[in-house]
């Protein structure tokens, strides 16, 4: 892997892409038998995105129309999405403040004798008490976990990697995710009997799910020279945080799969970067029946640019020109609440 000025370099990797086989799967096995290892699974199944492995982790685990399943109210729309289309009964479950993902103090009261599954959204990559706890209600009730990891990959707590610990996890590769591929997923599980089913919807060739050989060859490539792209997120994410209080969890203060920051002027963040073409990701999905946290959240939260390529100079003009666009004293509510993100 070149390096320049601490920037991460691929051309090394253009050899091997350009003899990528296109019509040869053995890539995509590769890569399969590369991040299961990586993670520490028995199963891993290549998708051709994180959406379509969330679509089939849910048809494996058999939950079929009217089906009640419990989903955080406010993240990222994927798992809602795929519940839609199964025609699943959905229940919202409150966020924590503190995590941004689902409030394990409110799940237990949503849980009937109809619920059937839970799915826990890492949200920037959390993995943390909050995930152990819901895994052990889950037990309990013996109710199926999906983990939606689209963003932990590489993030350890307990000696776990994020999206081992439900009966499937998954995670993405489109977007500003740790490895990415323009389009790509995966879900990974220990049951033979789950990894035999998604196989086989893949193997019936039900919807185009199959990643491709060329993503999976630069998947393969990037999961080689992991450590050396979590050092370049390591340092995006330093630098953002020697000039805003930008989000990171008590149990994960090395994540790096998102640069997330609260403010009650993110939309005048956003249309302000909009002009100048600096691509943000500004609000989720609507939270459901008035829960307090995700509606806070939701008018507040917004994710800034954290490419490879960005130099000290980009992000610091980043900075700048939001702690403009913040020079109104903050509220005493997102004082308090920016004082918890960063103990």
């Amino acid at each position: 892997m070149l390096r320049d000025n601490g920037l991460l370099l691929i051309p090394e990797w253009l050899d091997e892409i350009k003899n990528t086989n296109i019509i040869d799967d053995s890539n995509i096995g590769k890569f399969e038998s590369m991040l299961s290892d990586y993670v520490g699974v028995k199963y891993c199944v290549a998708t051709c995105n994180g959406t379509t492995a969330i679509l089939m982790s849910l048809m494996a685990m058999g939950l079929t129309e009217g089906d009640e399943i419990i989903i955080p109210s406010y993240s990222y729309p994927s798992v809602k999405v795929c519940c839609q289309q199964l025609k699943l009964n959905i229940k919202y479950c409150d966020i924590n403040i503190n995590t941004l993902c689902m409030d394990t103090n409110k799940l237990e009261g949503l849980i009937t004798s109809n619920t059937k599954a839970v799915a826990f959204i890492d949200h920037l990559g959390y993995i943390g008490n909050d995930l152990f706890k819901v895994r052990e209600i889950c037990d309990r009730y013996n109710l199926l976990l999906l983990e939606d990891s689209a963003q932990g990959l590489s993030q350890i707590y307990n000696n776990k990697m994020a999206g081992t610990i439900g009966n499937i996890g998954i995670y993405s590769f489109s977007g500003a995710k740790l490895l990415r591929s323009g389009e790509g997923g995966c879900l990974v599980t220990n049951s033979r009997y789950y990894y035999d089913k998604i196989k086989s919807y893949i193997n019936m060739g039900i919807g185009n799910y199959v990643l491709s050989p060329l993503s999976a060859t630069l998947l393969s490539l990037q999961l080689r020279d992991i450590n050396i792209i979590l050092e370049n997120r390591n340092r995006i994410q330093q630098l953002y945080r020697n000039n805003l209080n930008i989000v990171y969890h008590e149990n994960n203060n090395d994540s790096v799969h998102a640069v997330a920051y609260i403010t009650d002027k993110a939309d005048l963040i956003y249309n302000t970067f909009k002009l100048k073409n600096i691509e943000t990701r500004y609000k989720m999905y609507p939270s459901q029946n008035n829960m307090s946290n995700s509606d806070y959240i939701f008018e507040r939260y917004i994710e800034l640019p954290q490419s490879y390529d960005l130099t000290k100079e980009d992000i610091d003009n980043i900075c700048s020109d939001i702690i403009k666009l913040e020079s109104k004293k903050s509220t005493d509510k997102l004082s308090s609440l920016m004082s918890r993100f960063n103990k």
